[in-house]
């Protein structure tokens, strides 16, 4: 058993964390606004009688805003020599903008989208990816050029605090690090960044070669830069024009200053744009700098209109007008985003005094605290929620369906707030229209471990507070609470804020009281993300299952790989009628399928193969096939794949292989020695007795460690005592029947191309053993009346690396290939054989696939 120490999967899991940042940003603007009796009504005056002049100002400077962005894209092409048109760029931006609040890394995360608009000016992926990252590259760096001036600034004031010196001096060692790598990717292989990603992240070597080889402009560079420091500038203008649209006593140090802070956490903020975050930090700052409460609420919320809702809302308009298939999908999870905040401003608002006194007259008061409660909680739940519905999760949506309608309600009987139930509604009916968009499966079942992993937590935060009421001394509430009453206690001091019914009178007490609420929020917070958490897929293979596809197997297969579809490593996937199944591994959210599906004809594995590839898509799964061969492209052609030659299968056609002839004269010779030197052949055929197996396993053992590898499968099979037993050997042996080479024979259902598996030797073999085991096959299968026998897989002999990064990947997928073969010079060892070559390919979907497709691989060949 391993010592390895065991870490949650929640605690491991990076959306746990970055969806509970977003919530706790959000509950400490709740905590603050609350804490520094912030009132909402005299924001709204505030607001409301903002000077008009100015606010056309703000608008314009957006429009200039945005215009730089679009260049900033322009010249970021251009700096690769490259043409991007304004508004193709405008464009691009634009819906990037949009997709990164919700995407997780936000505005970095964001630059993978859209690149299909890219490509219609044939460009590369390579220049696309390098195009994005000089527009990331400059949007950052151009952070710190403007950071500077104003830490500098604060610090002769000496009003410099921990968070900014901190928040500072991330963005300096992220520059500091982007540009060290940089310079030393480009070195290549001598440079620190170059090996270091090799060693942990090869497959992102295809995209650096491709990178390295591409030509910068270092003039265009800068004024790429120069450009984005524009934008910050413009950053700063629209701050201050939001504190002269408020009347408030405009500063431009105040302005600098302040969006220096904001941008700083808007840069590390893992999505939503810092929602939550930026409005506390902002207004916080401003009231340092001596504006009220009310006026620096006031002026952060109009600061985040002009740089974070209109950029959104002119995404939005993007969609609409293009009618992009994504409006379905970005306009619910919209409205979703705008009702979780419309619930949370609700609660903090103070009701309508009329209204609450007609609802005082049917409800009690206690339902209208309840009510107030349960619309912030499902205002926290709607926000989180709103990005997994973007990413199509079945789960969020039905979740999102529970949450509006319990809105609607909860406005209703909090204060009869019929303006946030219509938006409830309208999100409501934009949920519904759009329920076919939503396919994404969730990975929560209903096994043991799953209710387990979902209740259990529960079930300890409402023992630990039930308890804790139940056993704690009068001296701290006094007051001694029973079961019942602790109980009670504890769901109200959940549901109402400011429960004036329990008055903790010591600093224990207190204390108790806030862990009993911040205990609340992190159970309410993981309930949450298991519900609708990225999925983690699981292979394990069903019994049943299996017999199936082996029976399917025998009675369709026609291909070497077949009986590697139904080994033990293997998922299958049937159709509805079970006369047909697909055979894959799952690695990460990758989904790859060996060859060819196993069906009684063409027709029938094209139906699979679009079964399989909407099930992967609901899923959540990216679908590649591999070892395809060229004869089966067609089909997958006709679905939008696109294919790379990854290799060539040696097959001997035995019925004109001959050892005759001067060519064959070093074959020959070889097989001659092994038999002089008493070596002998011999053919064991199932089922296998023990001792022979006790052998065999010796052979392999000696093998491995002389390989300094473990078993690979997923395309070959493994030393399995059980899987050997029901398959044909063939033994090298000396005179004391010690077995010192041998190999195991896969048969063709159709008889007619024999093939096999496992090859293994000990260290100390004489040269040309292997030759003589060959042969010794060859003359097996022929006797049996079949017409070929195929060899395997070599990865191409003298493959070179290519221009397009899809060559590229084909290299790094071969290097893969020949790594992993545990034989040197395949092609070259099997062409002495005389075989016909025949082509295999990677099918897959996107080009970015193929960027991570050698890792992947690696993964399904390990157990």
């Amino acid at each position: 058993m391993s010592n390895k120490l065991k870490i949650p999967v929640f605690i491991r899991n990076k959306y746990f964390w970055q969806s509970s940042m977003v919530l706790l940003a959000v509950i400490f603007m709740i905590f603050f606004i609350r804490n520094e009796q912030v009132e909402l009504i005299q924001i709204k005056k505030t607001i409301a009688g903002a000077n008009l002049p100015y606010l056309m100002a703000g608008f314009a400077v957006f429009i200039l805003y945005l215009f730089l962005q679009a260049y900033l894209y322009v010249w970021s092409f251009k700096s690769l020599q490259q043409k991007l048109s304004f508004w193709q760029a405008m464009d691009l931006f634009l819906k990037r903008n949009l997709i990164g609040v919700f995407v997780p890394g936000g505005t970095i995360s964001s630059l993978a989208f859209f690149n299909k608009d890219l490509d219609k000016q044939k460009l590369s992926k390579t220049q696309q990816y390098l195009g994005s990252y000089i527009f990331a590259f400059a949007s950052t760096a151009s952070i710190l050029i403007v950071a500077i001036p104003a830490f500098i600034l604060l610090f002769a004031r000496n009003e410099l605090n921990k968070l900014e010196i901190v928040g500072f001096i991330i963005i300096a060692l992220v520059i500091v690090l982007f540009g060290t790598l940089l310079y030393s990717l480009l070195q290549k292989k001598q440079g620190w960044g170059y090996r270091l990603i090799k060693k942990y992240k090869a497959e992102w070597l295809i995209l650096l070669d491709e990178i390295a080889e591409q030509t910068v402009s270092r003039s265009k560079l800068i004024q790429t830069l120069f450009l984005s420091v524009a934008i910050e500038i413009i950053g700063v203008v629209h701050l201050y024009i939001s504190l002269l649209a408020l009347n408030a006593t405009a500063s431009f140090e105040v302005a600098f200053t302040g969006y220096v802070v904001m941008i700083i956490l808007l840069s590390i903020s893992p999505f939503l744009k810092g929602l939550g975050a930026i409005e506390i930090s902002l207004t916080y700052l401003l009231i340092q700098f001596g504006y009220s409460k009310a006026l620096a609420a006031s002026i952060t919320l109009l600061f985040r209109f002009f740089e974070f809702w209109l950029p959104l809302l002119a995404g939005v308009l993007v969609f609409v007008f293009r009618r992009d298939g994504l409006l379905a999908r970005i306009l619910p999870t919209l409205i979703i985003l705008l009702l979780g905040i419309t619930n949370i401003i609700s609660v903090l608002s103070p009701a309508i005094p009329s209204r609450l006194a007609l609802i005082h007259e049917w409800l009690p008061q206690q339902i209208t605290e309840i009510s107030n409660f349960t619309v912030l909680i499902f205002g926290l739940g709607l926000i989180l929620i709103s990005v997994y519905l973007f990413f199509g999760s079945k789960n969020a949506w039905r979740i999102a369906l529970f949450l509006t309608t319990m809105s609607i309600a909860g406005h209703l009987t909090k204060a009869v707030d019929y303006e946030e139930a219509l938006l409830a509604f309208a999100a409501l009916i934009s949920l519904l229209i759009t329920k076919k968009s939503y396919t994404l499966k969730s990975q929560l079942s209903s096994s043991r471990k799953s209710i387990y992993q979902l209740f259990i937590p529960v079930l300890i935060a409402v023992v630990y507070s039930v308890a804790g009421f139940y056993l704690i001394n009068k001296v701290h509430f006094k007051k001694e609470f029973d079961f019942a009453e602790s109980l009670h206690y504890f769901i109200r001091t959940l549901v109402i804020y400011n429960d004036t019914t329990i008055l903790p009178i010591t600093k224990f007490g207190h204390d108790f009281l806030i862990s009993v609420r911040v205990l609340g929020a992190a159970i309410f917070i993981y309930i949450l993300w298991y519900l609708f958490k990225p999925g983690r897929f699981y292979s394990s293979q069903n019994v049943d299952e299996r017999k199936l596809a082996i029976d399917l197997m025998q009675a369709y297969g026609h291909s070497r790989l077949d009986y590697f579809k139904v080994y033990f490593d293997k998922l299958f996937f049937f159709n509805q009628e079970k006369t047909g199944f697909i055979s894959y591994r799952i690695a990460e959210n990758y989904a790859v399928v060996l060859e060819d599906p196993v069906a009684a004809d063409a027709n029938e594995e094209f139906n699979l193969i679009e079964q399989f590839n909407q099930y992967c898509s609901t899923s959540g799964l990216i679908v590649v096939y591999y070892r395809v061969p060229a004869e089966s492209l067609e089909k997958y052609e006709r679905l939008g794949f696109s294919t790379v030659l990854i290799g060539q299968e040696a097959i001997v056609n035995l019925e004109t292989f001959t050892m005759a002839g001067s060519a064959k004269h070093p074959l020959r010779n070889a097989i001659k020695r092994i038999q002089s030197a008493g070596y002998v052949s011999k053919t064991y055929e199932p089922p296998l007795k023990d001792g022979l197996l006790q052998k065999l396993k010796q052979v392999s053992h000696e093998w491995l460690q002389e390989h300094h590898g473990s078993e690979i499968v997923f395309t070959q099979g493994v030393f399995n005592e059980d899987e050997l037993r029901s398959t044909t050997i063939i033994t090298i042996e000396n005179n004391d029947e010690k077995v010192i080479a041998f190999l195991n024979l896969i048969t063709d259902p159709t008889k007619k191309e024999g093939t096999l598996d496992l090859m293994r030797k000990i260290q100390q073999t004489p040269n040309g053993i292997m030759d003589f085991i060959f042969i010794k096959m060859f003359e097996h299968f022929k006797a049996l009346g079949y017409e070929k026998v195929n060899l395997g897989l070599a990865p191409l002999a003298g493959f070179q690396k290519g221009h397009t990064i899809k060559q590229q990947a084909s290299y790094y997928i071969v290097e893969y290939l020949k790594k992993n073969s545990r034989f040197k010079g395949l092609y070259d060892y099997k062409e002495k054989f005389e075989p016909l070559w025949s082509d295999r390919y990677l099918v897959y979907q996107n080009t970015s696939d193929l960027l991570k497709l050698p890792l992947i691989l690696a993964k399904i060949s390990k157990l």
